[in-house]
């Protein structure tokens, strides 16, 4: 679990109280991604070698 509740803690994302528009979703892809990518990659690479 990671906690992201300070993301939009610099940023004016909100189209109303909960609700972000295209440049907070961005934020929230991009945050996303950093977390998980080395796993996706290690993940990736055990199925390829699996399958050899």
């Amino acid at each position: 679990m990671y906690d992201l509740s300070d993301l939009f803690d610099e940023e004016d994302v909100y189209i109303d109280d909960c609700h972000v528009h295209e440049s907070g979703n961005k934020i929230i892809a991009d945050k996303i991604w950093e977390k998980v990518k080395d796993f996706i990659a290690h993940f990736h690479a055990d199925v390829y070698i699996s399958s050899m």
